[in-house]
This record gives C-alpha cells, structure tokens and sequence, in this order.
C-alpha cells in the first residue's frame, strides 16, 4: 500500500512534489496519512504516495481493503448482487 488516487468533488490547483496530508473515516475511526502529490491526473484527481502511514493505520486500511475484495469476489460471483 503506497498511495492512492483521490476523485476530488471540485476542481484542484495541486502540483507533483508538494506535501499532502489525507484525513478520511473508516468505520468510524478517524485516519491521518501524510504523502506527496506525484500525479495531477485533471482538474479534479491526484495520485498521492504515502510517506508516512503509521501501524495501527495500515492495518485498519489492510482490513479495509481485504473485506472490499471479498465483496467485490462475491458480487462477480453472484450476478443478482451486482450494482
């Protein structure tokens, strides 16, 4: 888990190379990642690589991401769940 790429609701001014810090909630829990802006995708999405992700957030993100995958397993595997 090294960055990621943020959608952004309204247009940015970002530029590669400058410090970034992302808050967001999983389940309930507050996360705070520190990272650098390395793609400025469009007006309206950056890809951040993370520089500074501390233990007990990698793994929430870890959990995170293995529960999405097994949705996303079940929902391929089932058409009538399919969005």
């Amino acid at each position: 888990m090294n960055g990621c790429l943020l959608e952004l609701s309204s247009r940015h001014s970002f530029h590669s190379g400058e410090i970034a810090e992302v808050a967001f909630c999983v389940r309930q829990l507050s996360l705070r990642v520190q990272g650098i802006i390395r793609q400025a995708h469009s007006d309206q999405a950056v890809g951040v690589q993370f520089t500074l992700v501390p233990e007990r957030i990698k793994r929430a993100l870890l959990e995170l991401i293995e529960e999405l995958a097994e949705i996303v397993q079940a929902q391929a595997g089932n058409p009538a769940h399919a969005a």
